[in-house]
């Protein structure tokens, strides 16, 4: 009993190799790889083509087939396989004679539309868990890139911004102070006109300051004073009169503050040196001009050195924020 349930055993699994050997076909590629195919296949001039699954068409391109491979280890004589792919180019011109089928415009639009549809659909449905999350980081990162970038910009245009109003306010300083300087450059050293001096002789008369005796003059003579000490004394009688003789005039009196003599004329008159400046006409305006120009110079250069420090102050506050070297040019 035993022996008979092992023969049927061995019969039964050797029927269903030598079936399954039966339906099956082997195809050799040129890697060396092995493919187990259904016995029903076409093959045509350029490719072999099986039925994988139900509505699933496999091609295989001859070019990659190793033939005589494929028909030794399938026990076939060799161009049999290419002697299918003649048998079958006519049955399947015959089947396709008899399939053909007249397609619409309509019907090939919607064919058209669900088969571009498709792909996308399969290829989100087959997306894992981690292929989304990674996706949708690289989303967040693209989206914080262009934010940084954007406020970048507006950084840089802020500062580029205030560089550029401090640079004109400079170069419209610079400007005046060039125009001013060359003014003040073209005035002369001295203003115009013509400046001597004259030497002239003007009578005085001549007043004396104390009696003429004799025409000399007499300086009085300082009284003493007297104290009262002892017995009184008795004071001298008067002199004499005498009589005043006249005298000529003298040419050479004396003056009584230097005691230097004074050239006498007629008249008592005396000579007197006079130093006199003679200035010709010339412009008036030519000092108040040449002190408002300094005085306009001077405060633009002080305007200047404030510009100056601001733009200093921009440059630090320009790198403390970030902002490249370059942006403020």
């Amino acid at each position: 009993m035993f022996r008979s349930a092992l023969r049927w055993a061995l019969s039964l699994t050797l029927c269903v190799s030598l079936c399954s050997t039966a339906a099956a076909y082997t195809i050799v590629m040129r890697d060396g790889r092995r493919i187990e195919i259904p016995d029903r296949f076409v093959v045509t001039a350029t490719a072999l083509t099986y039925e994988a699954g139900p509505g699933i068409q496999v091609t295989v391109l001859l070019s990659s087939i190793d033939i005589e491979a494929t028909e030794r280890a399938n026990g076939e004589p060799a161009g049999s396989l290419l002697h299918r792919a003649r048998s079958s180019g006519s049955s399947t011109s015959k089947v396709a004679q008899r399939a053909a089928k007249t397609l619409t415009n309509e019907e090939i639009d919607r064919a058209r539309r669900a088969r571009g549809q498709a792909p996308i659909e399969r290829s989100e449905a087959q997306l894992s868990d981690v292929e989304r999350e990674n996706e949708a980081e690289a989303r967040r990162l693209l989206a914080e890139a262009e934010r940084r970038d954007q406020e970048r910009a507006q950084q840089e245009a802020y500062w580029r911004e205030r560089a550029r109003a401090l640079r004109e306010q400079i170069a419209a300083i610079d400007g005046e102070l060039s125009y001013w300087i060359e003014l003040l450059n073209g005035l002369p050293a001295l203003p115009s006109g013509i400046i001597g001096s004259v030497t002239t002789v003007v009578g005085v008369p001549l007043i004396p300051l104390f009696p003429v005796v004799g025409g000399a003059v007499t300086p009085p003579r300082p009284s003493m004073p007297r104290f009262a000490t002892g017995p009184a004394i008795a004071p001298a009688p008067p002199s004499p009169p005498r009589a005043i003789i006249p005298q000529a005039p003298s040419l050479t009196p004396i003056s009584p503050v230097l005691g230097a003599p004074l050239i006498r004329f007629p008249a008592h008159r005396i000579i007197v040196p006079t130093f006199i400046s003679v200035v010709a006409p010339f412009n008036q305006s030519f000092y108040y001009d040449r002190a408002s120009i300094i005085a306009r110079i001077q405060q633009l250069e002080a305007m200047r050195a404030a510009l100056t420090a601001q733009w200093r102050v921009l440059e630090d506050e320009a790198r403390r924020a970030g902002v490249p070297p370059g942006a403020l040019r």
